[in-house]
């Protein structure tokens, strides 16, 4: 249904009195929620009313047909009859129809993304004598209307003034209430780690080392716990899963690897219960990771084992990610010795990755260790078999173009730092679709800002993502990339340095003489769409 010139349409012979019935034909109908039934009879009576200039049934008229296009999640057209409603509820005094029609004003910019519009639409209402609206919703969208403009103070503020009046509110047991609490606790504890986002990016890697850092850091742990605590009760198990993996990666930063391997085997113990086999892949790539650089060779035989057979009772297991997995499981048994059980892993790996006709990395990867494990055990005639392999596949892979979607190739998100940490640039558009890249990214950058001054720190594996870090010895840049493990490294370095290259000479005097207005180089987003990183 369009809001249309058609729709309501009135002849001469309609009287006000058909006007009337219509009125409460399609009154009956909105409280029966038969919305598309109820629509054209209000629109048609509102039409002779003011025509016959009826302000009251105006009022009544205008507040239900914005209400019906709320419903319909027609915000756009529903605005201007909720502006009307405002507008004659304020000339009669009539506080009810403008106090809700200013917050339905308000919540349809918020689902139109015009959040400073809702900000301003919101800011009309004195919340000190809200009396018709539900006050929770009212600082639950202001708050999140804030958040997504990154005033996250403002945002906080509001949020936790929500909570106070859930958890005071007799009624806050319902399901409803619960649910909603469960969900502003994750988003203030988003909030509360974005706040050291954005002192990172202005201030640098010293903010790292701040007390008012780690007091948000254990705040925003705090927020994502009683949220998991909310979501158990409730037994929402995708969403504890979603929340467990922020919280493990936080550990991760503060480098307490006993509770980030804690709380991230707690979010695989639940995708196995809910048989999610994309979630288990995803967290497998990320113990399978930790454990890898910690040395931790027997715990990726002891998971891996087990997520094989349970892979086994899958139908339509991907074998792309059996293959991965093989490999990593035959990584680790080479690690302790264990050759030949190693080999059956690889053989069977590589079976998988043979019978594709683009080649992957991770082909290359386990016909080098294979390689390995031959020169290992001497095996001059095997080994010098998979070298002669693996250089024909080397030359092969070199010569294959992947095609690439992104702004930035091969890349999921770019940020363009100073050498003192300062962020001059980023593209991530990725990074607040998922949630479990939220901490990894701030683990990212922690790594980038102990390791990136004794020039060892080239890239880091965080759950199914690589961090790759350039940088020219001359120049007072660093580039970071995220991209997928799929994706070849040394193709995103090719990317990387082509971007450090073509970022320095665009912007070389404004790199040198850099105080700290980032503005000029806000125009490199559109610059880089130019660029066709297939060549590369």
């Amino acid at each position: 249904m369009e809001d249309s010139e058609d729709d309501g349409s009135i002849d001469y012979n309609y009287s006000l009195t058909s006007a009337v019935s219509d009125f409460k034909k399609g009154v009956i109908y909105y409280q029966k929620r038969k919305w598309k039934s109820a629509y054209p009879l209000i629109k048609r009576a509102i039409s002779k009313f003011q025509n016959e200039k009826q302000a009251k049934m105006i009022l009544e008229c205008s507040f239900l047909l914005g209400n019906i296009l709320l419903q319909l999640d027609k915000y756009t057209n529903a605005i201007p009859y909720f502006e009307l409603n405002q507008d004659l509820a304020q000339k009669m005094t009539h506080l009810q129809y403008w106090e809700m029609s200013t917050f339905n004003m308000a919540y349809c910019n918020y689902k139109l993304e015009n959040f400073e519009k809702a900000i301003q639409n919101f800011s009309q209402i004195d919340f000190n004598k809200i009396q018709f609206i539900n006050i929770v919703h009212y600082y639950i969208f202001l708050g999140r209307s804030h958040a997504k403009l990154d005033n996250n103070e403002d945002a906080s503020e509001n949020l936790l003034k929500s909570v106070s009046i859930l958890q005071e509110d007799s009624r806050s047991s319902s399901l409803k209430d619960q649910i909603q609490l469960a969900k502003v606790f994750s988003e203030l504890g988003q909030i509360t780690f974005s706040m050291n986002l954005q002192d990172i990016k202005q201030n640098g890697f010293p903010f790292f080392q701040t007390e008012i850092f780690s007091q948000r850091i254990n705040q925003s742990i705090g927020f994502f716990l009683k949220s998991v605590e909310l979501w158990e009760k409730l037994e929402d198990k995708n969403h504890q899963i979603e929340i467990l993996q922020i919280i493990a990666n936080i550990y991760g930063f503060l480098q307490d690897s006993e509770l980030q391997i804690q709380y991230m085997q707690k979010a695989l113990d639940l995708a196995e219960e809910i048989h999610d086999f994309q979630k288990m892949i995803s967290i497998l790539r990320y113990l399978t990771q930790f454990h890898k650089k910690m040395g931790h060779y027997t715990e990726i035989i002891s998971l891996l084992q087990n997520a094989l057979e349970s892979f086994s009772q899958y139908v339509y297991t991907d074998q792309l990610i059996i293959a991965e997995f093989r490999y990593e499981l035959g990584n680790s048994l080479f690690h302790i010795e264990d050759n030949m059980d190693a080999l059956k892993q690889l053989f069977t790996a590589l079976n998988t990755y043979q019978k594709l006709e683009i080649p992957l990395e991770n082909e290359l990867n386990t016909i080098h260790l294979i390689i390995q494990i031959y020169k290992a055990q001497q095996d001059h005639e095997n080994q010098a078999y998979y070298q002669r392999k693996y250089d024909l596949l080397t030359t092969k892979f070199q010569n294959t173009i992947l095609p690439c979607e992104s702004n930035i190739g091969a890349l999921e998100d770019l940020w363009i730092f100073t050498q003192d940490g300062i962020e001059i640039y980023s593209y991530n558009p990725n990074l607040k679709l998922d949630p479990t890249l939220f901490g990894g990214f701030v683990s990212a950058l922690h790594s980038f800002s102990m390791e990136i001054t004794k020039e060892t720190l080239k890239s880091f594996v965080i759950g199914s993502s690589r961090f790759t870090i350039y940088a020219e010895p001359k120049q007072k840049l660093h580039v970071l990339g995220r991209s997928l493990l799929t994706v070849p490294e040394t193709l995103v370095i090719k990317i990387l340095r082509r971007i450090n290259q073509i970022f320095y000479e665009r912007y070389e005097n404004h790199i040198i003489n850099f105080i700290g207005n980032v503005t000029p180089f806000g125009n490199f987003t559109e610059y880089l769409s130019q660029i066709d990183f297939n060549l590369l």
